[in-house]
């Protein structure tokens, strides 16, 4: 594998952290992949799959989700150190699931107040993925998703469990 790859690369840590945070709220994770693994995608990303289903009219869930939503272009911003155009991309798409995982929370959301719980969630969890044993979690599942190219979750476990 080309560790060099900066495509390859990004994407290993987008998926990486979209993981983390799942492992972090206790949402299983099944897989993590380089390749999307379903043809309902928007962008040419991997796929990162929880065990558990999103459902309406359940807040706390919705947080969970959101939050595994907004980690992986976190992630990526904070390998690269920048927002670039492709990372960028990656925001808005993550954001928007972020903002529909809430809708589904069953709360009645005004579209203002909706953007600011999401962007102060999107901030608490760039807080959580700079710290130190966080992004050694997340880099050493990153480093081992380009080895390996799909994870499972009993590895994908074992590697996290370790930061």
């Amino acid at each position: 594998m080309d560790f060099a790859d900066e495509n390859k690369r990004r994407v290993a840590f987008h998926e990486a952290g979209h993981a983390w945070m799942m492992w972090k709220e206790g949402l299983e994770v099944a897989r993590v992949s380089m390749e999307p693994l379903t043809s309902v995608r928007r962008d040419n990303r991997g796929e990162t799959v929880s065990v558990q289903v999103m459902e309406e009219n359940r807040k706390e869930l919705s947080v969970k989700f959101a939050k595994a939503a907004l980690a992986g272009s976190e992630a990526e911003h904070f390998l690269l150190g920048k927002w670039d155009e492709e990372s960028l991309q990656a925001r808005a798409f993550d954001m928007g699931r972020a903002r529909s995982f809430m809708v589904m929370s069953g709360d009645d959301w005004k579209p203002e107040a909706l953007d600011h719980f999401v962007q102060t969630m999107s901030n608490m969890v760039t807080e959580e993925i700079s710290r130190p044993r966080v992004w050694d979690a997340i880099t050493a599942l990153a480093y081992e998703l380009l080895v390996s190219g799909t994870l499972t979750g009993g590895r994908i476990r074992e590697i996290l469990s370790v930061g």
